[in-house]
């Protein structure tokens, strides 16, 4: 008995954080833009962050994704890509994502909405 009573304040302690978790999931869209200092063959362009579960992931044109688990107040580190050189940092907030994109020595930053 005393098992099971330990278990269900488990679940009911986790539930806030998975609901919050799942408030992030759909399709993210937006701009990839390249700083003001970026390298010409940098990152730019229309881009999708797809969440499921609380996973953000976002596909590279290399055809491998980069992913990350959203911490209950919308921040996210996104690591990936073909050679496992993509980091991708931000937040999601309300209907907004905003974030830095960094691979090889560029940096840009993204916009998105959902």
């Amino acid at each position: 008995m005393a098992m099971r009573t330990i278990l269900i304040a488990l679940l009911l302690c986790a539930t806030p954080a998975l609901a919050q978790n799942l408030a992030f999931d759909g399709n993210w869209r937006g701009t990839i833009t390249p700083s003001a200092s970026a390298r010409g063959n940098c990152a730019s362009g229309e881009r999708t962050i797809t969440v499921r579960r609380g996973v953000a992931e976002m596909s590279q044109r290399d055809g491998e994704a980069a992913s990350g688990t959203i911490a209950t107040d919308g921040n996210v580190t996104m690591t990936g890509g073909r050679d496992g050189r993509v980091t991708i940092t931000g937040r999601f907030q309300g209907n907004a994502f905003t974030g830095e994109y960094r691979t090889r020595g560029c940096v840009s930053s993204l916009t998105l909405g959902r």
